[in-house]
């Protein structure tokens, strides 16, 4: 069978069947943002692996190399944040087409080397080859405390369902780009949902602090879209959830571009490529979850509960929406 009739999530399922293994260091293998294995009794390497690759993750159109280097170590950094990691060592590897001017990878590894100094990170190593397209694979080491690590799993029936930003602004802003090109990046009113397109901000110290504290119970980064990443959540604890639909904070961008109701709410909860931070925690931490949020000045809006009863519901207006069978992004069948 075609893997484009079985989905990404298939396949990682079977090569996690395929490799189980029951080495005393691994705490988790495949399955979570980033791998967990012990470094000592009480403290853990983080390991993750991410892939951009033109023509499937970016255009080059539209994304300069400088953007494309920082995009490239950011969502490396969300998965070690995702888990409470500190993250520590960067490796790269940037496939190439032979023609590639080199003035491109200059530009590409100056946003590297920018988003290193930003997340306080080092380059230790990497790879270079020929390829047809341009592609950049980041491998980011980190570590956390044993106790202190975030999982996907972890979540409880009656939890309150938060979100860090404003979901939807990446996919808004590679609608914009779209459209009008560089040139938004000239325009006041479209140049942050742009920037978060093009130059998303890993939210590593306020998860780390959320993870430090104890304040969740689960937690992932969203990569694929509100919907999918909380199916993550939810299905790995056979729970479900409802998200209302009027808790969704829309940024300014999001409510003032001109575009439907709909299309923006449906932005805000299939659109990928935030790397905001996704989170479930008791009833009870709601003041102290805000009392972090002033902190660290990131808005964190409570947007639903876990339920017992299977799958997400989504509300509107106190009624369940329809939402297909498109949740979010998954690679080989999404369009």
């Amino acid at each position: 069978m075609k893997i484009k009739k079985l989905g990404e999530d298939y396949i990682i399922d079977r090569i996690r069947e395929s490799f189980e293994t029951q080495h005393p260091r691994i705490i988790k293998s495949i399955g979570d943002d980033a791998s967990v294995t012990a470094i000592t009794e009480k403290r853990c390497l983080l390991l993750t692996m991410d892939s951009l690759i033109e023509g499937v993750h970016f255009d080059r159109r539209y994304t300069p190399p400088y953007y494309l280097g920082r995009k490239a170590v950011a969502i490396s950094v969300s998965d070690i944040a995702a888990m409470g990691g500190t993250p520590l060592f960067l490796l790269t590897a940037v496939s190439m087409p032979e023609d590639t001017e080199f003035e491109l990878v200059e530009e590409l590894y100056r946003g590297v080397k920018d988003s290193t100094t930003e997340y306080r990170i080092h380059l230790v190593g990497g790879n270079t080859s020929r390829a047809d397209k341009l592609s950049v694979t980041t491998t980011l080491v980190g570590e956390a405390e044993k106790q202190r690590i975030a999982y996907r799993t972890g979540a409880r029936p009656g939890e309150l369902i938060y979100i860090t930003g404003t979901p939807g602004d990446s996919a808004l802003g590679l609608e914009i780009l779209r459209e009008q090109g560089f040139g938004a990046l000239e325009k006041a009113d479209l140049k942050r949902a742009v920037l978060k397109h093009l130059n998303p901000t890993a939210r590593t110290g306020i998860a780390r602090a959320l993870a430090e504290k104890g304040l969740v119970s689960a937690m992932i980064d969203t990569s694929d879209g509100l919907l999918r990443d909380l199916a993550h959540i939810t299905e790995k604890a056979g729970l479900g959830a409802t998200v209302v639909c009027e808790r969704i904070p829309l940024s300014q961008e999001m409510r003032e571009y001109h575009i439907s109701r709909a299309r923006k709410l449906e932005l805000a909860l299939t659109g990928g490529e935030d790397y905001e931070l996704l989170f479930t925690s008791p009833p009870e931490n709601r003041d102290a979850i805000q009392i972090m949020a002033k902190r660290f000045n990131i808005r964190i809006t409570p947007i639903g509960t876990v339920t017992e009863e299977k799958g997400i519901k989504v509300l509107h207006m106190g009624k369940e929406l329809s939402i297909g069978a498109r949740q979010g992004y998954q690679h080989f069948v999404s369009p």
